[in-house]
């Protein structure tokens, strides 16, 4: 796929990524960011710059036009970048130092834990 959501998509950060995959709305916020950040400039060289600078300063929450959301726009990707921001603050820490990954679980359910483990053998975390 060439373009600028391909550019997007072929440059989220392995955690976000993975957090993303997780919540399954990888597409979803693509397609936001794409059609809030990118698509509102006219010019090419616009969409250009756009898309390199949120490459560059890839920040989730800054992402998200936040002020032009509906109540349940704005409830979803709350609870999207509670995940984002919980995959940050752990996935990095989930192996080394022989780390047992079910500390960093135990408040998911039996089933979201094994859908997890699942999850984390797939991608090769």
């Amino acid at each position: 796929m060439v373009g600028y959501k391909a550019k997007l998509r072929d440059n989220i950060p392995h955690t976000l990524n993975l957090a993303l995959l997780w919540c399954k709305t990888k597409e979803r916020w693509i397609n936001h960011v794409y059609d809030n950040f990118i698509k509102i400039y006219v010019l090419k060289e616009d969409r250009k710059r756009s898309t390199a600078y949120l490459i560059n300063n890839l920040e989730f929450d800054s992402t998200l036009d936040w002020d032009n959301m509906s109540e349940s726009e704005y409830d979803y990707w709350k609870y999207v970048s509670n995940w984002v921001k919980w995959f940050y603050k752990n996935i990095d820490n989930l192996y080394p130092n022989n780390k047992n990954i079910h500390d960093y679980i135990s408040f998911l359910t039996n089933e979201e834990q094994t859908l997890f483990l699942k999850f984390i053998k797939k991608y090769n975390v």
